[in-house]
C-alpha cells in the first residue's frame, strides 16, 4: 500500500461517521505526519507500516469522536498478510462520497438538541396557527353563513 491508497482509504472510512471538516483535518494531518517522517529519512513503506492500517486509525478517529464504531473487523486474505477490510453494513456511508447528500446523525447530544429544538418550533408554530384560528373564526362563520343565505335568496350559485 502506498500513501495515496492509505489516504484514501482513511478518508472513505471516515466519511458518513465523522464530518467532512474533521474527514479533512485527519487526512491532512496524516499526510503532513508521513511527509514529515519521510523528510526525516524513513521510507514510504516504513512509515506506513509504523502507522498501521487506515481502517484502525479511522475506528479510533471515529470512537474517540463518540460515534460508534464497527467492532467486527473483517479481514481479507491479500496473499500471507492480512489487511483489514472497509467497515460492512455502513448506514451511514454513501454510495458517492462526493454527492451533495447531508447525513444527519441524531445519535449524539448535538443531534439530539437538535431534535428537541425542531420539536419545539413545530409545537409554537402550531399554538401559534391555532390561536389565529381561534381569533378569525367568529369573524368567519358568521361571514360564511351571511354569503350562504345571500346565495340562498339570490338563488345564485
Amino acid at each position: 500500500m502506498n500513501r495515496y491508497e492509505f489516504l484514501t482509504q482513511l478518508e472513505e472510512q471516515l466519511r458518513g461517521f465523522v464530518s467532512n471538516q474533521e474527514v479533512r483535518e485527519s487526512v491532512q494531518y496524516y499526510q503532513g505526519y508521513i511527509e514529515e517522517e519521510m523528510r526525516k529519512g524513513f521510507t514510504e513503506e516504513e512509515v506506513l507500516e509504523e502507522l498501521g492500517s487506515a481502517n484502525s486509525i479511522a475506528k479510533a478517529i471515529i470512537e474517540a469522536r463518540g460515534h460508534e464504531a464497527d467492532t467486527d473487523t473483517v479481514y481479507e486474505q491479500a496473499g500471507d498478510r492480512y489487511e483489514e477490510a472497509p467497515y460492512q453494513d455502513n448506514p451511514y456511508q454513501r454510495e458517492n462520497p462526493h454527492s451533495s447528500v447531508k447525513v444527519f446523525r441524531t445519535d449524539g447530544w448535538k443531534g439530539t438538541a437538535v431534535l428537541v429544538g425542531i420539536i419545539v418550533v413545530l409545537i409554537l408554530l402550531l399554538v401559534f396557527a391555532f390561536k389565529i384560528m381561534v381569533a378569525v373564526l367568529p369573524y368567519v362563520i358568521p361571514f360564511a353563513l351571511i354569503l350562504f343565505l345571500i346565495k340562498m335568496v339570490t338563488g345564485k350559485r
